[in-house]
Formats: structure tokens, C-alpha cells, sequence
């Protein structure tokens, strides 16, 4: 990668994600760098390659920023993303919720099971409804139990 595919990947990265300031001052630093390593002797492959991908370089100035500025409306396109991720691997961590979406999938299960051997197929959706429905009920009211309580 050369300084101009570098610099021309922060730049589409960071802009319109951050204050004119930051990136004005962060396009400078790295055509400074690239022309401070250069005289010492660095091609501009070599530069590009310690520094890594713009792109990453610009997420970690916008994450930056963001967090500066308290959460305030700057935007980059994978930050709310890894924010829902995130966000659910907190709430599928809680053990309750795991033993509630175990209870729910054993009773729907059993309640599948028994509507098949015991009752003709008439009768399956007078049984296996009701027990499906009061199954997610119960998984509703322990998720919702364990959630608030988790905060």
C-alpha cells in the first residue's frame, strides 16, 4: 500500500465521523509521519505496513472522539453494531436466562411428546397449543425477573 491509498482510506473513514479538528490534526500526523520516516529511509510500502489498515486506525480516532465527547452524535458505520453485539452477549451471559430458555425449550419439547404418543392429532392442537403458550409465558416472566434484577 502506498501513502496515497493509506491516507486516501483514513480519510474516507474518518470523514464526516468527526470534527473538522480532529480530522484535519490526524490527516497532518500521518503525512508528517509518512514524510519523517521516508527521510529516514522507509519506503512508503514499509510506512503503510507498520502502521496497518486506515480504516482500523480511523475506527480507533472515532471511538476516541466519541468517548471524549461523552456519546455525542458521532457515527461510524460498525459502532452500533459491535454495540448490539455486545449488548447481547451481556444479557445471553446471565445464568437465569439460560435456565429459562433450557425450561422452555424442555417444556415445549415434552409438551410436543406427550400431544404425539398419548392424544390423536385432533386433539394435538387443543393440548400443544395451550402448553406452547403458557410455556413462553413462564419463559417471558423468568427472563423479565431475571433481567431487572441482573441491572
Amino acid at each position: 500500500m502506498t501513502k496515497k491509498q493509506f491516507m486516501d482510506e483514513l480519510k474516507k473513514a474518518l470523514e464526516g465521523n468527526v470534527s473538522y479538528d480532529t480530522y484535519k490534526s490526524n490527516v497532518e500526523y500521518y503525512e508528517n509521519y509518512f514524510d519523517t520516516r521516508k527521510r529516514n529511509g522507509m519506503t512508503e510500502e514499509e510506512i503503510a505496513a507498520s502502521l496497518g489498515s486506515g480504516r482500523v486506525i480511523a475506527k480507533t480516532i472515532i471511538d476516541a472522539e466519541r468517548k471524549n465527547q461523552g456519546g455525542s452524535n458521532v457515527h461510524y458505520d460498525n459502532y452500533d453494531e459491535e454495540k448490539r453485539t455486545e449488548r447481547w452477549s451481556k444479557i445471553l451471559s446471565n445464568p437465569a436466562l439460560r435456565v429459562s430458555i433450557g425450561a422452555l425449550i424442555f417444556i415445549v419439547a415434552i409438551a410436543v411428546i406427550i400431544s404425539l404418543v398419548i392424544f390423536s392429532l385432533q386433539v394435538i392442537w387443543k393440548v400443544i397449543v395451550p402448553l406452547i403458550l403458557i410455556a413462553i409465558v413462564v419463559f417471558m416472566i423468568i427472563f423479565l425477573v431475571s433481567y431487572l434484577s441482573g441491572r
